[in-house]
């Protein structure tokens, strides 16, 4: 794929120039809609465009980390969003024989990170799918901004983050970001011991999930269930607190069959169970003393 790296550069630094000429401007823009246009193909075969850039099956990872390289410092610039979107979304091909550049840039993803750029939806999931460092560090900074509020957040400014934030439409679309920001969320509630504002955002997080997939669930030929997002040996505790009437009698004596049964240490198995009773909203301090003993130990464990 033929891209001249250095002419790119040149164009991009040309944007911070105050006075550019109508030239320059125009040159800028025509190199960036091309590349533009060239990251969003995706042909079943390799072809030219009319500028002779060969396009193969998927842009070669290495192009694509040159590109993104290029374009860290701009990043903000509202001349190169396209470029940026279409450096998210498009489809990154095989890596190049003995190379090391697998795919975007570090640098252009910390970039987009630390300036706050504001994205597409699909870019957002193209990203975070692609980079799982950069989905951790805005599912932190988006919990952070309910945890860490000056006042308590209530339950309709929890719910008014979490949808802006596009985190459960994505979870609900790729259930590796599931796992992953349950796995941060399990440890921001053994960190805080069970914070109520922790406690809160996961609760409310869960409630947004289900519906979002009740609501995806009735537009695919085969239905979507909860059940698919968790561990078998939590499926019958699961049932039991998703039934029309949940007896809770036969909800602790199931946890505590649960407790002793599943393999694995005392304190993975508490903060499992403690977890998804919370995500469904079955857990009361009061409802079960050796629990409530047992997470308190795990805490002091971890």
């Amino acid at each position: 794929m033929a891209i001249d790296l250095p002419e790119l550069s040149a164009k991009l630094c040309s944007l911070h120039g105050t006075h550019r000429s109508q030239y320059v401007a125009e040159a800028t823009s025509e190199i960036i809609q091309s590349i533009t246009a060239m990251l969003r193909q995706t042909p079943s075969k390799k072809c030219s465009d009319r500028h002779g850039l060969l396009l193969p099956k998927g842009i070669p990872s290495e192009v694509v980390y040159d590109i993104s390289e290029l374009c860290a410092p701009f990043v903000d610039n509202e001349e190169i969003k396209p470029l940026v979107d279409a450096l998210l979304q498009c489809n990154i091909g095989a890596v190049l024989p003995e190379s090391n550049k697998t795919g975007l840039s570090p640098a252009f993803v910390h970039s987009i990170s630390d300036k706050g750029i504001e994205l597409s939806y699909a870019s957002k999931v193209a990203l975070w799918t692609k980079d799982i460092s950069a989905f951790e560090h805005y599912v932190i900074a988006t919990v952070r901004s309910v945890t860490h509020c000056d006042r308590r957040c209530s339950d309709s400014d929890v719910e008014e983050v979490l949808t802006r934030s596009h985190l459960v439409q994505a979870c609900c679309q790729h259930s590796q970001l599931f796992h992953h920001i349950r796995d941060l969320l399990k440890s921001d509630l053994v960190a805080s011991r069970g914070a109520e504002a922790v406690v809160n955002i996961i609760k409310m997080f869960h409630k947004l999930f289900r519906q979002e997939l009740t609501s995806s669930s009735s537009q695919q030929l085969v239905p979507l269930s909860t059940y698919c997002y968790y561990p078998t040996h939590l499926h019958p505790l699961l049932q039991l607190m998703t039934a029309t009437a949940c007896d809770p009698d036969q909800l602790w004596v199931h946890i505590d069959r649960l407790m002793n049964t599943v393999s694995g240490s005392l304190q993975l198995r508490t903060v499992d169970v403690w977890l998804v009773l919370i995500e469904f909203d079955q857990w009361r301090d009061g409802d079960d003393q050796r629990l409530r003993l047992a997470v308190n130990s795990a805490c002091d464990l971890t």
